[in-house]
């Protein structure tokens, strides 16, 4: 992480444990505003989150934000209605430490949109205001930066003027925070506070012939998460985290700030990895309310909504490996002036990458101890495989990476124990503040099948079930990542179901307006192919190849892949064909040189910084080195 990013978000979390969030008001019920396009079924499959197959160093989700907003919500009742009259409109009021371009509100949408009073949710929206020196505001484009489990609000709040930049100052940015997460209330909550030890202890076994044995042991822990969470949630939010639920409070709250100046009346869109589904889903209930929709790191929206999570996981996995191959062969080329792994005489591409699987079979066996720590720990060939994933997700941590590996191949392990222990939860505190972190999880087990086997299966067969579809994995899709997804973690997630079934598709409808897809040729869990696949599925609809690694567009910056971003955004216009785009950052930059690949005028500068630094706080959510 650069030095004065990393200073910034030290900064705000050192604030953000200052404040609180006042309780909202006592819910009032909504009537419910069932769509025409509503539909029943009684089974949704789904895989909740892009997160959730990062169990890696904990066997809860534990890699949701743990940035929470440096801000207060303010209450409101709202007597205003929208500009379109259905619904009362967002009484936005000033964010407390942030500057005069943000606003903040709460927004009441019903708990449950099936015509039943069950209350209300408090969503937390956050918005950074469009140039006043623009004179053409278009109108507002909301954000969603993944998970599930991410908070928008976070999101808008650290990269806010830079998504700004990327949508030419036109729109007035906005996000919120999803039912169940953040400071959006009622929270989804499994624990009062932080999670008990048991739940924080790496849940990956240390080699395939012990695995079954693991697995027996981490079914029974998965299930007592899931009590848990029924314990404290009760008959409340937790049978209303589904996505359709989300993309109908999406839905809702664009007619809520919608003008009558804006250019478009339906929903304007950029979603993010699991945000991807977001905005399927939108597509599909409300293809009448399509505004200008950018989905960037797409999942298979229609394995999202038909298949087991084994089957989706075997999606997520399928170009993984490219990344590891990428990052040495990169570090091979660049030499060790620039990529503390390569050697000097060199290796070839080959032999460093089997230096690194046998570092991780040494490890298996031989662990290195790092006592002089906090909180002393061990490098076990698990963990080390988990950071090695984490740095897929964004090319810019490459060099960073391979220091850590070679330290790591040098004995020394403190440095990566280091980034390790900063992703897992914190042991128990008896004081901490209660805490959403499990809200992805709620989302996953109200869109998913809550078991591929028959309802009644063993501890012993759910276990069986895991380890055939983890040799799978290992053996057919990702030599090096295929352990990462563990087990189903909705197996005892016994939370009634809401009464209004799930979403199913389709996804082919005829949209008011055409959107865009956008993916990196080498994503570590969201592949290139499923925007092609989405597109065939969607015609109105074009694709944007990133020739890339990293998870999502702005894991590298692209002059191209923005201006094209910029032309929809701006103008409604998409390319006439599919674009291939190159990137402009250098992987293993020199020192002191800055990344971008060719000097280019103040403007393109300014833009590509601002993808940069979007790319940046998106990477936050997910990889803290």
């Amino acid at each position: 992480m650069d030095a004065p990013f990393a200073s910034s978000l030290q900064t705000m979390s050192s604030l953000l444990e200052k404040n609180t969030l006042p309780a909202p008001t006592a819910p009032r019920p909504l009537a419910s505003d069932r769509a025409s396009h509503f539909r029943h079924h009684s089974l949704f499959i789904g895989v909740g989150s892009i997160s959730l197959i990062l169990l890696f160093l904990t066997s809860t989700l534990s890699l949701f934000p743990t940035f929470l907003p440096t801000l207060f919500f303010s209450l409101y009742s709202s007597s205003l209605l929208s500009e379109d009259g259905s619904l009362p409109a967002v009484a936005w009021k000033a964010c407390e430490g942030l500057s005069e371009r943000y606003s903040c509100a709460r927004y009441d949408v019903p708990m449950d949109y099936s015509g039943k009073e069950e209350g209300n949710v408090s969503l937390a929206m956050i918005r950074y205001s469009a140039d006043e020196k623009n004179k053409k505001r278009l109108g507002s484009l909301f954000l969603n930066p993944g998970g599930p489990g991410g908070s928008g609000v976070t999101f808008v709040e650290l990269a806010g003027p830079s998504l700004s930049t990327l949508a030419g100052g036109s729109y007035d940015i906005i996000s919120w925070d999803p039912r169940g997460v953040g400071k959006t209330e009622p929270a989804f909550r499994c624990f009062p506070n932080a999670p008990p030890l048991p739940f924080n202890i790496s849940a990956y076994p240390d080699a395939l012939d012990k695995f079954e044995i693991q697995m027996r042991q981490l079914v029974p822990y998965s299930k007592l998460q899931n009590m848990a969470c029924e314990k404290i949630t009760g008959d409340g939010i937790g049978r209303f985290l589904g996505t359709e639920s989300v993309a109908r409070d999406l839905e809702r709250m664009s007619r809520a700030v919608w003008r009558k100046s804006d250019v478009e009346k339906g929903v304007n869109f950029w979603g993010f990895s699991y945000g991807t589904a977001l905005g399927a889903y939108l597509t599909g209930i409300f293809p009448e309310r399509i505004g200008r929709v950018i989905i960037d790191g797409v999942i298979d929206p229609q394995l999202w909504a038909s298949a087991s999570q084994a089957n989706v996981l075997n999606n997520v996995f399928q170009d993984t490996d490219k990344g590891v191959e990428g990052f040495v062969e990169a570090c091979v080329e660049v030499g060790p002036s620039r990529c503390a792994l390569a050697t000097d005489p060199p290796q070839s591409k080959e032999d460093l990458l089997q230096t690194l699987a046998d570092l991780i079979d040494k490890l298996y066996l031989s662990p290195i101890l790092v006592p002089d720590l906090p909180l002393p720990g061990v490098v076990s060939s698990p963990l080390l495989v988990s950071v090695l994933f984490l740095g897929m997700y964004t090319p810019r941590t490459w060099p960073r990476l391979a220091t850590l590996l070679k330290d790591a191949l040098d004995g020394n392990g403190k440095p990566i124990l280091q980034v390790a222990q900063t992703l897992l939860p914190p042991p128990r505190d008896p004081t901490a503040a209660a805490s959403s972190l499990f809200a992805g999880n709620g989302v996953w087990c109200n869109d998913a099948i809550r078991t591929t086997l028959k309802p009644n299966a063993t501890d012993e067969e759910l276990a069986d079930s895991y380890t055939d579809d983890v040799r799978f994995r290992l053996s057919k899709v990702s030599r090096w990542f295929g352990w990462l997804g563990l087990w189903n973690t909705c197996d005892g997630f016994t939370v009634e179901e809401a009464g209004f079934g799930r979403f199913m598709g389709s996804f082919n409808q005829t949209l008011s307006n055409s959107i865009l897809l956008v993916g990196n040729t080498a994503d570590p869990v969201t592949s290139v192919k499923n925007a092609y696949l989405f597109s065939s599925i969607q015609p109105q609809s074009r694709v944007i190849q990133q020739d890339s690694f990293g998870h999502c567009s702005l894991a590298s910056a692209s002059l191209c892949t923005v201006k094209h971003i910029q032309t929809y955004l701006l103008k409604g216009d998409l390319p006439n064909e599919n674009v291939f785009c190159k990137v402009d950052e250098v992987l293993f930059p020199e020192a002191g040189v800055s990344s971008f690949i060719n000097d280019h005028d103040e403007e393109a500068t300014r833009v590509l910084q601002a993808a940069r630094e979007v790319g940046e706080a998106l990477r936050s959510f997910h990889v803290s080195f």
